[in-house]
């Protein structure tokens, strides 16, 4: 069994999210702090310098107030950027809550893996069941589950990136060959840092290349930090799911009616493991929703002006290549906000157990008394529903998603009708 447990350690969520982290930001988590090679290092100070440059760039247009298209493409990719930094900050100065979330999974799975071990000595009806194979076959569904979605995810991620810095190159090429660019008018990946080009090629390499890293890299910020908490948040819809299976086994088949202590002692086992169950989820969601709640809440303050920014653009003049990259940019974006409200709307009706459901469902009849008393106090504790909040009163669900794509689709309108 203890075999059994280490194995499950190695392919559980918690390894894909630190391979995750590893293998994209080149971030090592360990038991006490975080390990950052100097491709992270490089890559975090050349995000955060251009960061800066583009702020600076967006005060002097809005000082100068002479070019509004510019100055809403600016604001979308700084708010971009914003979200980015705070998801790094969590990430790296943030580890020892990640750290603490990882230790609570690993935890829960061990426990789980090593089922009713440590009551072998206690003589109960077993039931003829098999919790621990049970068990262990939903977890390696859930994570393998996730694994394909995540991949998905990834996949996503990585196209948007790759068309956002391709574009302007193809673009470029494309001006050129027609006659309408000359080879001296350079192409940005970032179209806001144009104050080198006037002076030598070295510092337009210079430039492009902290363009190029910088886009790369907030994308993958954004990346691990979006597939990690929706690995986590896979994993607590699942366990509320498993607990609720579980839960409804307490009272055995039911075939039998008849009072026996064995019975008793079986269920009273099955409700205290169940309520050990629940608290642990609870916990690991109480973990997230700290590492989440401030981030999504700004995330989604920034998606709506990003989209509005993206809104403004729209209505204005765009080549082939603008258009294909602001689109991508559009519906990469809204995909994202979509992802995270999906979770959290699953997240709120997997936690909730309704009548029929749960340990609703179990075979109380085959309870003396006083075990059903404490089954009926472990229904009215798993009824209660878990609501993730994006900042501190909006609720992370679909309905917060609708009134985001509204209040963009509102604004569009009114941009183009004006």
């Amino acid at each position: 069994m203890e075999m059994l447990a280490q194995e499950s350690r190695r392919h559980n969520i918690v390894a894909l999210i630190k391979e995750y982290n590893r293998k994209f930001i080149n971030l090592n988590f360990q038991d006490s702090s975080v390990k950052a090679n100097w491709i992270a290092q490089l890559s975090a100070f050349c995000f955060v310098t251009t960061f800066i440059a583009l702020v600076i760039e967006i005060i002097s247009l809005a000082n100068t107030n002479n070019d509004s298209e510019r100055l809403f493409e600016g604001l979308s990719l700084v708010a971009f950027c914003i979200v980015g930094i705070l998801k790094l900050i969590s990430i790296r100065i943030g580890y020892k809550a990640w750290t603490d979330l990882f230790n609570k999974i690993n935890t829960l799975e061990s426990v789980q893996m090593k089922n009713n071990s440590s009551y072998r000595d206690v003589e109960y009806d077993t039931d003829d069941e098999d919790t621990t194979h049970y068990i262990r076959n939903s977890i390696s569904l859930y994570t393998k589950s996730f694994e394909a979605s995540g991949a998905l995810l990834i996949k996503l991620y990585l196209f948007t990136v790759v068309v956002y810095v391709v574009s302007p190159i193809i673009e470029y090429a494309y001006f050129v060959v027609a006659g309408e660019l000359s080879l001296t008018d350079w192409p940005h990946i970032l179209p806001l840092w144009t104050k080198l080009d006037s002076d030598n090629f070295l510092l337009y390499l210079i430039s492009i290349l902290f363009e190029a890293i910088t886009s790369v890299y907030c994308v993958l910020v954004h990346l691990t930090f979006d597939v990690s908490s929706i690995a986590i948040m896979s994993f607590i819809c699942s366990q509320f799911a498993l607990i609720r299976e579980y839960s409804e086994k307490i009272g055995g088949r039911g075939r039998i009616c008849d009072l026996t202590k064995e019975r008793d002692e079986r269920a009273r086992l099955r409700i205290r493991t169940c309520h050990l169950y629940h608290i642990s989820v609870l916990r690991i969601t109480d973990g997230l929703s700290g590492l989440l709640q401030n981030i999504i809440g700004v995330y989604f303050f920034v998606a709506t002006l990003t989209l509005c920014s993206a809104a403004v653009r729209f209505n204005g003049e765009l080549s082939a290549m603008q258009l294909i990259a602001l689109t991508q940019y559009i519906a990469a974006s809204l995909v994202q906000l979509f992802i995270f409200c999906y979770y959290g709307d699953k997240l709120f009706i997997e936690s909730s157990v309704n009548m029929g459901e749960g340990p609703f469902a179990a075979a109380f009849w085959c309870l003396s008394p006083n075990i059903r008393k404490k089954l009926l106090l472990l229904s009215v504790g798993m009824t209660k529903p878990y609501r993730l909040l994006a900042g501190p009163f909006t609720p992370l669900s679909l309905n917060s998603f609708i009134q985001i794509v509204r209040s963009t689709y509102s604004y569009y309108t009114v941009v183009r009708e004006n």
